[in-house]
């Protein structure tokens, strides 16, 4: 019975000695495991860490990229710009407008019309600002006629010894029932008719007053028709020396 006692107390002894060995060992494993999942975790995290900058260098390159292909569009878009407005003020500055482009449509209109470029020449360089016209004006009245009443004789007037022939036939004025009376209205548009002698006729609509000029070969009449009392209108004639 005493064998069997030491039997069983050595047993013990050597089942908690395994157990004590089998608990180090385990604690060893788990350290060594912990160990490893550290360093692995270290060589993990500096993976990431170089991806995540090496991802902040490429961004960053292509955010510069993007920034100087930026600047290259604004500077040329500031230069488009500037050739813009360069041509606009060349184009404004050579486009004739004003006097200049009517001044332009006429000398157009008198080569079409035949007149050499040689005279037009001559004609512009003997224009002069002062001009030579007639110190006294002559003034004539006449009846302007109306669709009801036809002045004859008393309608037309005739100036530098019947050169120029004018006329004028306008609307009839109302009374006060809205009857029409045998005199023009000259509140409302008349026309007048400059007949030469020749047979060329030129006419003017308008309400007075009204202003013509017209060249007849070295000359320039101009006309002036104003109202005058009633029933007439008055052409004042002025001639003056072309060009």
């Amino acid at each position: 019975m005493g064998y069997e006692l030491g039997v069983s107390r050595r047993r013990k002894q050597q089942e908690r000695r395994r157990r004590v060995v089998l608990f180090i060992v385990y604690v060893a494993l788990l350290g060594a495991i912990g160990a490893y999942g550290y360093f692995e975790g270290q060589d993990e995290a500096g993976r990431q860490v170089e991806a995540i900058y090496a991802q902040v260098s490429a961004l960053e390159k292509e955010n510069e990229e993007l920034r100087q292909q930026t600047e290259e569009a604004v500077s040329q878009h500031g230069a488009a710009l500037l050739e813009a407005r360069t041509w606009r003020s060349r184009y404004e500055k050579d486009l004739p407008t004003g006097a200049r482009l009517e001044l332009l449509e006429l000398l157009t209109q008198r080569l079409e019309d035949g007149v050499s470029p040689a005279r037009l020449t001559e004609v512009l360089k003997l224009a002069e600002e002062k001009r030579n016209c007639d110190a006294d004006p002559s003034a004539k009245r006449f009846v302007v006629s109306t669709p009801i009443y036809d002045a004859g004789p008393a309608g037309a007037v005739a100036f530098d010894d019947g050169a120029v022939v004018i006329a004028a036939t306008g609307e009839p004025a109302k009374n006060e029932a809205g009857q029409p009376e045998g005199w023009f209205d000259p509140r409302e548009a008349v026309t007048v008719t400059f007949t030469w002698r020749g047979g060329d006729a030129t006419t003017v609509n308008g309400v007075l007053p009204l202003h013509h000029a017209q060249v007849v070969g070295n000359r320039e009449f101009r006309f002036s028709i104003t109202s005058s009392r009633r029933a007439f209108a008055s052409v004042s004639l002025e001639t003056c020396a072309y060009p």
